[in-house]
């Protein structure tokens, strides 16, 4: 199943095999000469099209993959992860520096996928407005995975100031 964002970048691919099936429904027989042709024709184009959806699919299930991480573990926690320990600062230097590496190695992949997901949906001239879109849709995938880290960060903290405050 495609997304809209997705669907708009390869419409012009499904419109071609939408017109070599109603040629196939309207014009051939078994019996028709180029029949076989005609097959291999729409089913390389049919196969290939699936192939490369199916490739961008799994990247950016590869771009939730490489933001999951940083979204369940919070970037100061408790001593030894015990619940009645207050948060730890002492390692908080390394831990900031630590967590902009994984952010950076993130980015980085995060633009090289996007890359290859260009050349998967072809895109080209005339393309600018849907690839901008289907930029939108990822970044939007970041912006969520971003905020759930935020939260699990202040999760943390604000769970460490109840205690504080009230236990």
């Amino acid at each position: 199943m495609t997304r809209r964002v997705e669907f708009q970048l390869i419409e012009k691919e499904i419109t071609r095999i939408d017109s070599l099936v109603s040629r196939g429904e309207t014009e051939l027989s078994w019996k028709s000469d180029g029949v076989l042709e005609y097959m291999v024709e729409l089913g390389e184009l049919v196969e290939g099209l699936w192939r490369r959806i199916k490739s961008a699919q799994m990247n950016v299930g590869k771009i939730k993959a490489a933001l999951d991480a940083w979204t369940r573990t919070p970037l100061i926690a408790r001593k030894d992860r015990r619940k009645d320990a207050l948060l730890s600062f002492d390692e908080r230097p390394e831990k900031v520096s630590r967590r902009y590496g994984e952010v950076e190695r993130a980015a980085e992949q995060i633009h090289s996928l996007l890359e290859e997901n260009k050349l998967l949906f072809q895109v080209g001239d005339g393309m600018e407005e849907p690839w901008q879109r289907y930029v939108a849709y990822v970044d939007g995938i970041v912006m969520e995975s971003l905020r759930r880290a935020v939260g699990c960060s202040l999760g943390e903290w604000m769970l460490d100031v109840f205690c504080y405050d009230y236990c």
